[in-house]
């Protein structure tokens, strides 16, 4: 029971951006599956664990932890483990300029979900990889993607995929020079973040959103800006994923 307890904190203090916190308890959770040698347990912890860096971008320091898990995940035959630790390695990639090495772990995550017939997995992936396309400066590929992505996703009541998915769609449409649709999507966005206690992560935060923001800003005087903000904002979760799934040049 300790070592679940220590998992759940580990988990919302990681959301919730308290990564000292994360930490702590991620660190003491990893230690007591392995007292109890539960495997799978173990696994998740890790990845957790191991994810607390990758938020942080510490690539290094949360490599062995990562890799450990997918051992493990592979081992107990946790095919969920593995879809999730495929995925985390994809953001990683596209996130530091790898993009063939994203690619192909995208693909080996949609050959696997596929299998499962997941289609919430199947639509993550093409969330991951429409941001992917988005850092590759592939524009029409990427709003593809994310578009197809928040249809499947969509049915799960899923936030976090819900964000992934909009807020690749609000970096789309600012590079496309729309920056009414981009504010009141970010709008939509932000206000993702506030009902779920969610933070983005650090390399995501200042690689993309903060200029992407930055750079909508300057595209509107400061009154049309919170207007159109505060349009998304005042959204319903499902008139924001209408909004986005609505093609339009303003």
């Amino acid at each position: 029971i300790l070592a679940q307890t220590l998992y759940i904190t580990r988990r919302f203090a990681s959301k919730l951006g308290d990564y000292p916190t994360a930490e702590v308890y991620g660190k003491e959770s990893v230690a007591l599956f392995r007292e109890l040698d539960d495997k799978r347990d173990l696994a998740w912890a890790l990845r957790g664990f191991g994810g607390v860096y990758w938020d942080r971008n510490e690539r290094e320091h949360s490599k062995p932890f990562i890799t450990e898990a997918m051992a493990l995940f592979q081992e107990v035959g946790d095919k969920r483990g593995v879809l999730m630790i495929l995925l985390d390695s994809a953001i990683d990639a596209f996130m530091n300029d790898e993009y063939a090495r994203g690619v192909t772990l995208i693909n080996e995550h949609q050959t696997l979900a596929h299998e499962l017939d997941d289609v919430h997995f199947i639509g993550w992936g093409l969330a991951i990889l429409g941001n992917g396309e988005f850092l590759q400066g592939n524009l029409d590929e990427s709003e593809k993607l994310l578009r197809e992505g928040l249809m499947l996703i969509r049915p799960f009541g899923d936030t976090d995929g819900y964000i992934q998915c909009l807020e690749g769609l609000v970096a789309v449409t600012e590079k496309r020079r729309q920056p009414l649709r981009s504010a009141r999507l970010w709008g939509a966005t932000r206000h993702l973040y506030e009902i779920s206690g969610l933070i983005p992560g650090e390399a995501w935060l200042h690689l993309v959103q903060e200029p992407t923001i930055a750079s909508i800003r300057a595209q509107l005087d400061e009154a049309a800006f919170e207007a159109a903000y505060a349009e998304g904002h005042a959204m319903t979760i499902d008139e924001a994923i209408d909004y986005a799934l609505k093609y339009s040049n303003g």
